[in-house]
């Protein structure tokens, strides 16, 4: 019999706080080993994350999307509509 595969599914908030606390040198050697595994995917899959993880340093992302809508006025003579739309993402 082999080997069944291990699906862990998860998201980059969740992959960098299992890092975070995991590959830290007072846990134990073999969770600290795979804490080291899941960041060196992360490191090659996902580098934009990772690059904002080490400059957090090595914190847990968490990301907030802030979504701004200002009233729109339609001129119907001239068939053009006018206002603004504002969105943003932050990280922290």
């Amino acid at each position: 019999m082999g080997r069944e595969p291990y699906v862990w599914t998860v998201n980059a908030r969740a992959i960098t706080n299992f890092v975070s606390l995991r590959a830290h040198e007072t846990v134990q050697r073999e969770i600290r080993r795979y804490a080291e595994a899941v960041e060196t995917f992360l490191a090659a899959k996902m580098p934009v994350t990772y690059e904002a993880f080490v400059e957090s340093d090595r914190t847990a992302l968490s990301v907030e999307i802030v979504c701004e809508t200002h009233s729109v006025s339609v001129d119907n003579e001239r068939g053009v509509a006018t206002g603004a739309r504002r969105s943003a993402l932050r990280t922290g």
